[in-house]
């Protein structure tokens, strides 16, 4: 008896890996959706897996090294290669502001691979609560905010203190959320008050469009490289709250360029 329920349980997953792969092989959007849960799911279980170590540490930026590692594999599970363009424009040595564009979760692969000793990252207050995932920001230093609240100015100030203070780097997507069209969306100032504050550099970072292998859109999630580059240093020594908004616009500007630059077609 117990023999046959296995043969029937055994029978039933078969059927259904042969429905999956079928379902797969001939509905690119049923695809995409199985990579996206794929993807979260691996995340998920990437963070579970390190958060025990990052538990132990404490409350420490320096957990950010375990999360980097356990997204590195991913990129071979889901057919993804990376191209980091001028990683030497990085700074390594003393606290800066980096900003870059923010297109999906697959920008955390390009992360992984350039993020600095000392750093850790700005988010959303709601990440907070994303169960163990929550606890990953919360144990990897990340500043959080509130942006329906009125104290993100505050939390500037003493994020600006503590950057100092504690030799830090602290990663900002100015845009505010991800943006799934072509270019960026406006800047938000957050950032560029953050680096004038503290009067440290800013690094702007711009991803290449994901569009030739992944368009939540037209439902687009297969292998491809993700390419970024590093962007030359921003100084803000002597600028002052009335120069952000220049400053904002600036560094929006040399990042579109480049944004455009890197996805011109390529002749053959």
């Amino acid at each position: 008896m117990q023999i046959s329920s296995a043969v029937t349980v055994g029978n039933a997953i078969l059927a259904l890996l042969l429905l999956t792969t079928v379902l797969y092989a001939l509905f690119p959007r049923f695809a995409y959706k199985l990579r996206v849960v794929a993807l979260n799911a691996y995340i998920a279980m990437m963070s579970l897996v390190v958060l025990p170590i990052m538990a132990i540490n404490g409350r420490n930026v320096d957990n950010l090294k375990w999360c980097c590692r356990g997204m590195r594999p991913g990129r071979w599970l889901f057919g993804l290669s990376g191209k980091i363009v001028k990683s030497e424009n990085m700074i390594t040595d003393k606290p800066c502001v980096i900003v870059s564009n923010h297109q999906s979760t697959l920008d955390l692969f390009g992360m992984a691979e350039i993020f600095p000793d000392r750093a850790t990252y700005l988010a959303k207050r709601e990440l907070l609560f994303y169960g163990h995932l929550g606890l990953c920001f919360w144990l990897s230093g990340a500043v959080f905010i509130d942006r329906r609240g009125s104290g993100g100015r505050s939390v500037m100030e003493k994020c600006a203190k503590e950057i100092l203070d504690r030799n830090l780097k602290i990663w900002i997507f100015p845009e505010g959320t991800r943006s799934t069209k072509p270019g960026m969306l406006p800047f938000k100032k957050g950032a560029f008050n953050l680096a004038v504050a503290a009067q440290i550099p800013i690094v702007p970072i711009v991803f290449k469009s994901y569009a030739e292998f992944y368009n939540p859109i037209k439902h687009i999630f297969k292998p491809g490289q993700y390419v970024l580059e590093v962007l030359p240093a921003v100084s803000t020594q002597g600028l002052c709250s009335e120069d952000v908004l220049d400053l904002a616009d600036q560094v929006r500007l040399s990042m579109l360029e480049t944004y455009s630059r890197l996805n011109e077609p390529v002749d053959d």
